[in-house]
């Protein structure tokens, strides 16, 4: 005669809990399958976080580097955007491969962004502003009405160009760089209504890009 094999108590409880675990497990690995924010662009942060005081006096920003997180005039804000005409986001910054075309109408989260910059560097001819003679200083971003911001020894200062700095020379062989203008390029990290992530560019400064309404908070 077969015999049958009953479970007891203490044997369902640990099925039970084999179970759940099993579910619990499945869901959250649905979780961790949905694509995630970008965060390596293989462009150099301007000012790179946590640098010592030693650090900062010897810093020089790379002749190209990402400001990150910028939102790069006054208003900009990174919230809920609708997309106002046809736009293609991309892989990554200066990418190349597509990620997704939005449409008229579609509505996106605008995560966060970046401004790729080419940094004015310059040199203090007098002391200025706790800053000394001699000492680098390096322009990073407008900061309206005609001021720039500048970085110098691990302070920020927003302040108009003046006689107190004079041209660095981007080669040191050379006293006759020209002075360039701050060069700005928006990009901004898109997440769609479905989950897809992507890049798109919003122009160079000052002549910013209109594909999305809600860029302003104060439009």
């Amino acid at each position: 005669m077969e015999r049958k094999h009953r479970l007891y108590p203490s044997q369902t409880k640990v099925i039970k809990i084999f179970f759940i675990t099993a579910i619990m497990m499945g869901v959250f690995k649905n979780v961790s399958a949905k694509p995630k924010e970008v965060t390596n662009t293989n462009i150099p942060p301007c000012i790179p976080e946590h640098l010592s005081q030693y650090q900062a006096d010897l810093y020089e920003p790379p002749i190209q580097c990402a400001d990150m997180g910028a939102c790069p005039f006054e208003g900009c804000i990174y919230r809920e955007w609708i997309a106002k005409k046809i736009v293609i986001l991309l892989d990554k910054p200066n990418g190349t491969r597509a990620i997704v075309t939005l449409q008229p109408g579609d509505k996106v989260k605008a995560i966060t962004g970046l401004v790729i910059v080419i940094p004015i560097r310059k040199v203090l001819v007098q002391d200025h502003n706790g800053m000394k003679t001699g000492d680098k200083i390096f322009g990073l971003a407008n900061a309206g009405e005609g001021a720039i911001r500048w970085w110098s020894r691990g302070k920020f200062i927003d302040e108009e160009p003046g006689s107190w700095t004079k041209q660095q020379p981007m080669n040191p062989s050379s006293l006759k760089t020209p002075i360039l203008p701050l060069s700005e390029d928006w990009w901004v990290q898109i997440r769609t209504s479905n989950g897809k992530i992507g890049w798109v560019n919003e122009g160079h400064a000052p002549d910013w890009k209109n594909d999305f309404d809600g860029t302003d908070s104060l439009g």
